[in-house]
């Protein structure tokens, strides 16, 4: 008990010393502190605590909504200029596998994220969220040199919007400092600023559907089975299957599969219509295809998924409101059949260009066989899109992934390298 004691009074100690230095003098004001005239400043009564705090976050993220720009963009261009170095100051039989989307996006993720999420808990509206979301965004299509559609991209690369990790953030928080480490002074300072947060891990455990554990605090199995220094982590795996289904959730609301009959009006929809199948339990995780090492460069096959190459015309940028550039009007310039020249005219239909994907058709249909799969002619169109494009199969036994994505790729890589040189001759 005197150990608690002594940590409490540290606390406030430290405290006040912190708000002293550190706080500007309008924010002691603010949080109606005494010693806001100039005098040394001394706390008074408990109850000023709680005010300094939430001055503190008010402080605190006027900080960081100036400092998370600064160090994006800073941290963007250093990667800019490593990605240039991969790719032009290397050997040109290095090049191709130094610049994959996997290697750019650990980079990526190394690097950029980290200063996105470090301090998300004081994130406390969704346009301040939306703000860093944006700019972070920008940050992976500039990297990548992919600018589709912000969704299609995080998904392709198993990146959870930041709403998602936001609520992960604070579920976690609420763990360590109420379960897994109580002694900690971090946790009695947690304590006494509970009341600022209450509301928003209240709604993350709603979003997530653990109310139950916010109202009796217990530690799962799973993560009590972990040793203690790791459970930390062990919780944050625990949460990700739960921020997933709302993921998953919030895909089905705004793209249902009822729009999956109509034709397709733009790259969102033709997305959803080919990649829904192939969505994973947990959306955490990259495309298989991203994350195999092969010779071949897969970033023409990454651009193709995600609605960005530029030798497709159905995939180049255009403006909602101008009649030209509506997606109807990307016709194929190859062919005479005046059709949409989209990735499965492409791919199937267009005189020009369909007779590439024959062999790996039949690469295709003897996987599908040997795995006792359904056949080939017995899949819908976006269904064979979505095999010739790197996705697995729906009922795939999971023993079986990592065979079938080594197959497919040595057939896949190769046939959009020579699809992409004859698309551009």
């Amino acid at each position: 008990m005197l150990r608690v004691y002594g940590c409490v009074f540290c606390s406030i100690a430290l405290l006040s010393v912190y708000t002293c230095v550190c706080i500007p003098q309008s924010l002691r004001s603010i949080a109606g502190v005494p010693g806001a005239s100039g005098l040394p400043y001394y706390f008074t009564s408990p109850v000023c605590v709680p005010a300094v705090l939430g001055a503190l976050d008010i402080w605190r993220f006027n900080k960081i909504k100036t400092i998370k720009h600064e160090k994006i963009n800073w941290v963007y261009l250093t990667i800019t200029a490593v990605a240039y170095s991969i790719r032009y100051d290397t050997s040109l039989r290095s090049r191709t596998t130094r610049s994959s989307p996997l290697v750019l996006f650990r980079i990526w993720q190394a690097c950029v994220l980290p200063f996105a999420t470090q301090n998300i808990g004081y994130l406390r509206t969704p346009t301040q969220l939306q703000t860093i979301q944006t700019v972070l965004t920008n940050s992976l299509q500039r990297i990548l040199r992919s600018y589709t559609i912000a969704e299609i991209l995080l998904l392709e690369f198993g990146v959870p919007p930041l709403r998602l990790q936001q609520a992960c953030h604070l579920i976690s928080l609420y763990y360590r400092y109420t379960i897994s480490h109580t002694h900690l002074i971090a946790a009695h300072l947690y304590r006494i600023r509970h009341q600022s947060i209450k509301t928003r891990t209240a709604d993350a455990r709603t979003l997530f559907s653990l109310k139950g554990m916010y109202i009796n605090p217990h530690t799962p199995p799973q993560v009590a089975q972990a040793k203690p220094r790791k459970r930390n982590k062990a919780f944050a795996n625990f949460l990700k299957p739960f921020a997933s289904a709302v993921w998953h959730k919030n895909i089905h609301c705004n793209h249902p599969a009822s729009q999956d009959n109509l034709p397709s009006t733009g790259r969102t929809r033709e997305y959803f219509k080919i990649m829904r199948d192939s969505f994973k339990t947990n959306l955490f995780h990259p495309s298989p295809f991203i994350t195999h090492h092969s010779a071949l460069n897969a970033m023409s096959l990454s651009r193709i998924r995600t609605q960005s190459h530029g030798a497709i015309p159905t995939h180049c940028y255009h403006f909602k409101h101008s009649h030209r550039d509506q997606y109807s009007d990307s016709l194929c310039q190859q062919c005479t059949t005046n059709t949409v020249s989209c990735e499965t005219h492409t791919m199937l239909h267009c005189p020009y260009s369909r007779h590439l994907a024959l062999p790996l058709i039949r690469k295709i249909r003897t996987l599908l066989y040997n795995a006792g799969q359904a056949s080939w002619d017995s899949l819908l169109i976006p269904q064979q899109i979505s095999l010739i494009l790197g996705n697995l199969p729906e009922l795939l036994p999971k023993k079986l992934h990592k065979a079938w994505t080594e197959a497919t790729l040595k057939e896949i890589l190769p046939y959009i390298s020579s699809l992409k040189t004859l698309l551009y001759t």
